[in-house]
């Protein structure tokens, strides 16, 4: 990885604003768990392109997942920018933000705004769910889960955690099957197999 740094900033030395240099180091840095640098060189990559709305998307939710502010503004902005209103990302950043910094009833709310975007947007439903199952709101975390296995059968994650939330509730039959569900379809969710067992 170090090479392929070496290698972008030897591009960047002789064209400062190459776009594809700038994402490839940003994501370079990030794989090495140097996020700050990683953040900082997508928000130089971001000076050169405004108008470039999947880096402004980037940026946006890579500010969220560091805390910082600046995600709301970016994201009201592309808000306004949307003017079929059909963006959910905007409102799904948002709920990234606030359920960071710890703010669950604020993530709640942008994650349903979200929702009400695009019906099928799964990680909102996810992160939604994932809220109301540590909130110890059961029934609704499985009603919450349920969905996004509606919308794609083979999502492999909305099956294990409606498994979680089951055997919360004592349904512990539902929850086997939901595991095993769950394992059968990605066989990397060990975890899933290790819960059905233990049922």
């Amino acid at each position: 990885r170090e090479k392929a740094v070496a290698v972008c900033n030897a591009i960047l030395e002789k064209y400062p604003n190459s776009l594809d240099a700038l994402l490839l180091k940003s994501d370079l840095l990030k794989e090495e768990g140097n996020a700050a640098e990683a953040l900082a060189t997508l928000e130089t990559a971001y000076s050169y392109a405004p108008f470039d709305a999947p880096l402004a998307y980037n940026l946006a939710f890579e500010y969220a997942e560091a805390k910082n502010s600046k995600a709301l503004a970016l994201s009201d902005s592309l808000i306004r920018m949307d003017q079929s209103q059909k963006h959910a990302e905007p409102y799904y950043i948002k709920g990234v933000y606030y359920q960071n910094i710890g703010n669950m009833a604020q993530a709640l709310q942008f994650y349903d705004q979200a929702i009400q975007r695009d019906y099928n947007f799964l990680d909102a439903y996810m992160d939604k769910g994932r809220i109301l199952y540590n909130q110890k709101k059961y029934a609704e975390a499985l009603k919450t889960f349920s969905l996004p296995a509606t919308i794609t059968p083979t999502y492999a994650d909305a099956y294990y955690w409606m498994g979680r939330s089951q055997e919360a509730l004592n349904q512990k039959a539902d929850a086997k099957q939901n595991y095993q569900r769950a394992y059968s379809l990605d066989k990397t969710l060990t975890e899933a197999k290790e819960a059905a067992e233990k049922l």
